[in-house]
């Protein structure tokens, strides 16, 4: 039995697609990294929903405490975490 977290589907078409993203964030947070948007986690800008982190974001710990369902792509090649059902993305600043 694991006792990582479960992260859920994204829900396309949802009023809040970047729900189930927001334990990775409030983890990475907890960890000492911060978002950059005023206005909270996430926003939506021309390509969809958001989160751009100041620093570089926590692969290890990403896969330490998270189950990640395969419509969810980590990519630490590229900075990000990708729910490819809501496009929605959460990045990390890539130095």
């Amino acid at each position: 039995m694991s006792s990582r977290i479960r992260i859920a589907e994204g829900e396309e078409g949802a009023e809040r697609p970047y729900e189930n993203l927001l334990p990775l964030v409030d983890a990475l947070v907890a960890g000492g990294n911060r978002w950059t948007s005023p206005t909270g986690p996430f926003y939506r800008d021309r390509d969809g929903w958001r989160c751009d982190m100041e620093d570089a974001l926590d692969f290890e710990m990403i896969e330490e405490l998270f189950e990640l369902p395969p419509s969810i792509e980590v990519s630490p090649a590229y900075g990000t975490v990708l729910d490819r059902n809501t496009w929605v993305i959460i990045e990390g600043d890539a130095g």
